[in-house]
């Protein structure tokens, strides 16, 4: 339904209660019998004078007038714009004013593509509020891709990683086993038995290994050569009895 500027102040007049109704009687009967009745305009601007002081309605006006989009989204900014815009009626005078300064307060993403599109005459602040919810629902999108890209791209890396530790550990493990197997010496059991040999100078036995080493010059270790039979042997001389040399 349309409503003239008289029937808009009548409905509006309508739905004051309690203080307001009772300022708004007082205030239509001012101006007296024969008056003409109140416009919108002439209604709002009496209300607001009443019930707003001119520092809250110069505040609101200001608030407008610094008001960006930052981080909220432009659903949220177009509902502040809306809300604030009635307190600067003079910096919305038409249409084109009203696009322009919706544009103006646009974060820095969305501006550039919504500065030309305002561009076009025939140019709404509805149809610019739907072009913008457009672009940021796209840069939204691609924004969720990239991200989705990176935590593939860092799950393959790390996966990468993990593979490339655990090879160098199985090449160190293989390498441990070689070093075992060739670590430990063979114990005496499975160690050869030295050669002895008869040394006819000495009358004793000696190894191969004893001798070698005599060879070099290395003192071997015997016997004393014992007073009564002239030979080396241990323990006592059982030279002229019945016992058998050990």
């Amino acid at each position: 339904m349309h409503a003239t500027d008289t029937e808009a102040a009548e409905l509006a007049a309508y739905q004051l209660k309690d203080v307001a109704n009772t300022w708004y009687e007082t205030w239509e009967e001012s101006p007296g019998e024969d008056a003409d009745p109140a416009t919108w305009k002439y209604f709002a601007d009496a209300f607001l004078e009443h019930f707003l002081p001119i520092e809250v309605l110069e505040a609101k006006a200001l608030e407008f007038e610094r008001l960006r989009q930052n981080d909220i989204s432009v659903n949220e900014y177009y509902l502040k714009f809306v809300s604030l815009a009635k307190y600067a009626p003079e910096m919305v005078r038409d249409m084109r004013d009203r696009v322009r300064r919706f544009v103006l307060g646009l974060s820095d993403d969305l501006f550039a593509d919504a500065n030309i599109a305002a561009q076009n005459n025939d140019m709404t602040i509805t149809k610019m509020v739907a072009f913008v919810q457009g672009n940021e629902d796209r840069l939204k999108e691609e924004e969720r891709l990239r991200r989705e890209k990176e935590r593939e791209f860092s799950k393959r890396a790390k996966s990468a990683g993990n593979f490339n530790h655990g090879g160098s550990q199985a090449g160190g493990n293989r390498q441990f086993f070689k070093k075992s197997k060739s670590g430990p010496a063979p114990s005496s059991a499975s160690a050869p038995v030295p050669r002895l040999k008869f040394n006819k100078k000495n009358q004793n036995f000696t190894t191969a290994d004893s001798q070698s080493q005599a060879s070099m010059g290395y003192r071997v270790p015997g016997y004393p050569i014992c007073n009564t039979c002239g030979k080396r042997h241990p323990g006592l001389c059982r030279l002229g009895t019945n016992g058998c040399f050990g």
